[in-house]
């Protein structure tokens, strides 16, 4: 196991130890109608946390691509955008149509679970930016690169999202 593969099972752990550190603070993230400092504090709290999920997932992927200098190189990532996207849409059609049944919402009742797939939705989110970022970079555009990329979109998404929603 090189030191890059380290680095990635330090990141998963780091997911972990957040979401553990996350569930022991019990931060209420409801917030009450006239309460408008609240409905400030839950957003940015909520941003914070998906930036920061996100920036570890970042690093997960510019760590494979100090393992592997093949990553993003194969000429299938280039068409990757369509397949990420229905991926993504399939899924999240699938947890919208799979809540509607109670046995999901017990299931995410459990807070492994809505942790599981709190990942599960940024990975994809992310690797959706980064074939995004990649099929429209220029060719000498390093990989390590289309990741920073990704991530400063994903953080330019969150500001818009945040002032303007």
């Amino acid at each position: 196991m090189n030191k890059w593969s380290i680095y990635q099972v330090i990141v998963v752990i780091t997911l972990i130890v957040g979401a553990v550190i996350f569930e022991q603070l019990d931060v209420d993230l409801h917030y009450q109608m006239g309460d408008s400092m609240g409905m400030v504090t839950s957003q940015l709290l909520v941003m914070t946390g998906f930036l920061f999920i996100s920036g570890l997932m970042c690093l997960f992927f510019l760590f494979q691509t100090k393992k592997s200098q093949t990553f993003l190189q194969h000429p299938a990532w280039k068409k990757m955008l369509p397949i990420i996207f229905a991926w993504f849409t399939i899924s999240f059609i699938a947890f919208i149509f799979a809540f509607q049944n109670d046995s999901l919402t017990e299931f995410v009742d459990y807070r492994v679970s809505f942790y599981a797939l709190l990942f599960y939705f940024t990975f994809l989110w992310q690797l959706l930016l980064i074939t995004g970022v990649h099929k429209f970079a220029d060719a000498t555009t390093s990989a390590e690169r289309q990741i920073e990329y990704s991530y400063l979109v994903n953080l330019a998404l969150m500001v818009l999202l945040f002032f303007f929603v």
